[in-house]
């Protein structure tokens, strides 16, 4: 899990008070009852001791009659899957060779208020996003860096992107006037993760039901391309990143054209998420690299690097019938969460080539 970003990206260890930058090679364990953060030395917590660890309690925590929880591998004579909900356990969403012969098969709601939990408790990897200033974002700084991890982008979208105005927040209502003029827009069922055409009169009767219950956040997911969109020039990539060719990973020669960004991509997508959405694994068409922006609220990202072992997970899992109800991370040996927020500073990423990536709101 990556630590809490602040105006300066070192973080200071709560026991030794030493600055540590996050994206140094120390280990680093949360306290999941306080929040702090901590050397594994400090707390005599080793990484290997963490991969066994539902929820940490460090010693001023455990004072106050917390306790640290280890996962425990339910016995399982059948072989057959667990259905996670009847589970009394966090499942850890991480590799454990060496700790069983065989991660626990489960199946999961992903509709589910125990999914919820296993998203937002469960222990991911300590790190793997590198965190830049978006005046640091240059094609040389790309060439170097973006290939070997996700980045986390900190500074205005359009400043980065070479546009004069913010970008536009996705609301219901951009979604409602986008079907109002029979722009296309998908949705996906969380449950089974399958995705359907949206329609202007079950959106409508969503947005309907919602505020009989006061509760805009019950609205369904939307997805939409912006090409052909009234936002069609007002979202772009970084400057930086169009200046990349991404296949051969040289500068593109400037054709003189003053043209910054591309505002006429077709892979360029706004997305609207309710509560509680999720949209499943997926690799960027191409193995292209994916720019994500945050514009109103909050988005979870959940990123698992494209080894070959982790790539090999990747084609079982979607070739598994029952795939909407397998949790990909479980079967793989890393999984980074990145959590973006509005409020804060850090809220752009760039998700590197031909990673696996997730998000849900």
């Amino acid at each position: 899990m990556l630590p809490p970003p602040t105006t300066d990206i070192r973080m200071a260890c709560f026991i030794c008070s030493q600055l540590v930058d996050p994206r140094a090679p120390n280990f680093l364990i949360e306290c999941h009852f306080c929040g702090r953060w901590l050397h594994g030395a400090c707390a005599q917590v080793t990484e290997q001791d963490a991969l066994l660890i539902t929820k940490f309690a460090c010693v001023d925590c455990r004072q106050q009659q917390h306790q640290t929880e280890k996962y425990q591998q339910p016995n399982n004579a059948s072989n057959a899957p667990y259905d996670a909900d009847a589970l009394s356990y966090a499942p850890l969403p991480v590799h454990l060779s060496g700790y069983a012969s065989e991660p626990a098969r489960l199946r999961h709601k992903k509709n589910s208020a125990s999914f919820r939990r296993l998203l937002g408790a469960a222990i991911y990897a300590r790190s793997g996003v590198h965190l830049v200033p978006s005046q640091d974002l240059t094609p040389s700084f790309l060439q170097r860096n973006a290939l070997d991890e996700p980045v986390l982008i900190a500074g205005g979208s359009h400043n980065i992107a070479g546009l004069n105005e913010a970008f536009p927040v996705i609301d219901a209502a951009t979604v409602t006037e986008l079907l109002a003029k029979n722009h296309s827009v998908r949705t996906t069922d969380v449950a089974t993760q399958t995705r359907q055409q949206l329609t202007s009169a079950a959106w409508q009767s969503e947005i309907s039901e919602a505020e009989q219950q006061e509760n805009q956040l019950t609205l369904p997911n939307a997805e939409f391309r912006l090409l052909r969109t009234p936002l069609q020039s007002k979202v772009d990539a970084p400057v930086a990143v169009t200046q990349v060719d991404w296949h051969n990973l040289l500068p593109n020669n400037d054709d003189g054209s003053g043209s910054t960004g591309n505002a006429t991509n077709p892979n360029v997508f706004g997305v609207f998420l309710g509560a509680n959405a999720y949209l499943d694994f997926v690799v960027a068409p191409g193995g292209q690299c994916t720019w994500l922006s945050v514009t109103g609220g909050e988005l979870w990202v959940y990123l698992i690097p494209p080894t070959k072992e982790n790539t090999v997970a990747f084609r079982d899992w979607k070739s598994d019938p029952d795939f909407a109800t397998a949790f990909l991370p479980e079967k793989t040996e890393k999984c980074i969460k990145d959590i973006s927020r509005v409020q804060q500073r850090w809220k752009r990423s760039l998700v590197r080539c031909c990673w696996n990536y997730v998000m849900t709101s």
